[in-house]
């Protein structure tokens, strides 16, 4: 079959970045996939369910997480590498490739994780990896790597110190680091945090690297922004000051094998709850009634038509 006859006759695709399949579907089908990358440009003529990966999740490690957690792993070692990568030939003199004494780390979620791993793999002599939790809390934590806690205070993000003792983090340690990576999420009751304020921007090392895979803007600083997939890296200044920052939205595109192969391992392994997602969705749109279940053959195993 051509590519548009075999999605007119799809029940169901799953297209991790969609680029026109709604346009060819027939009504009453679900496409599943990522589409934040499509911004304003979905048209969608024949009203076929989008059901996003983000919303699909699954139990691992105790917890409730999104179907696709390993790909914030990649995001965070591309993220890495792709910045260190580009710097060794666009900038060899930063901090970041001459230097590689301190790495500071926000958050240690699949992200930080990923974002540390690499810092390990490139041989950064220091990694200090702040997170909310005490650090005889953090689990997973690796050799080698230090594990500190910090507290939101206003404009300002502070370190918990063993005394119970409390200080700025611009007072001490984010100076002297050649490269801050963060990978640490907003939360529903702080929808942005910071950590570098904007007056001390200055005080940040000329030239090193602000790697942030979150990229929301204004989120850990005020210069926090996306950039494009064609200039990932672009320079930030401030009161004469300035330093290197990645806030690109595709970061696993630096390695897209390796990404690819993590994303299609974790479908095939959980394909029965993308099944399942896709399932509600029809039912909660009434793509598909309750009374059609028993008539029709799914592609999912019998037991999660009976759980619903």
């Amino acid at each position: 079959m051509e590519r548009d006859q075999l999605l007119e006759t799809c029940d169901i695709v799953v297209s991790l970045k969609p680029k026109d399949e709604w346009k060819k579907m027939r009504p009453n089908s679900v496409l599943v996939g990522w589409f934040n990358h499509l911004g304003s440009n979905l048209h969608n003529p024949h009203n076929v369910t989008l059901l996003d990966l983000e919303d699909i999740t699954t139990f691992v490690d105790g917890r409730d997480q999104k179907i696709l957690w390993e790909n914030a792993r990649v995001a965070g070692e591309c993220g890495v590498h792709q910045t260190l990568d580009r710097l060794t030939l666009m900038a060899p003199s930063s901090p970041a490739i001459s230097h590689q004494q301190l790495a500071v780390v926000f958050g240690y979620g699949n992200l930080g994780r990923g974002a540390v791993l690499a810092l390990l793999k490139r041989g950064i002599q220091r990694i200090v990896v702040f997170t909310q939790r005490p650090p005889t809390e953090v689990q997973g934590r690796l050799p080698g790597v230090e594990y500190r806690q910090m507290e939101h205070h206003g404009a300002d993000t502070l370190e918990v110190l063993a005394d119970g003792s409390k200080r700025s983090l611009m007072d001490d340690l984010l100076p002297q680091a050649d490269i801050i990576v963060n990978a640490k999420k907003p939360s529903r009751h702080l929808s942005k945090w910071v950590f570098v304020p904007e007056d001390r921007f200055a005080q940040l090392k000329p030239g090193m690297a602000f790697i942030d895979p979150v990229h929301i803007d204004g989120n850990g600083a005020n210069f926090v922004h996306t950039t494009s997939l064609e200039e990932p890296l672009k320079k930030i200044s401030r009161a004469g000051r300035t330093i290197w920052f990645n806030g690109c939205n595709a970061m696993p595109s630096h390695d897209p094998a390796y990404a690819s192969s993590v994303i299609s391992q974790a479908l095939i392994r959980e394909f029965d709850t993308v099944m399942a997602a896709v399932l509600d969705r029809m039912l909660l749109t009434g793509a598909l009634l309750p009374s059609a279940l028993q008539s029709i053959h799914f592609p999912w195993p019998p037991q999660v038509i009976a759980n619903r």
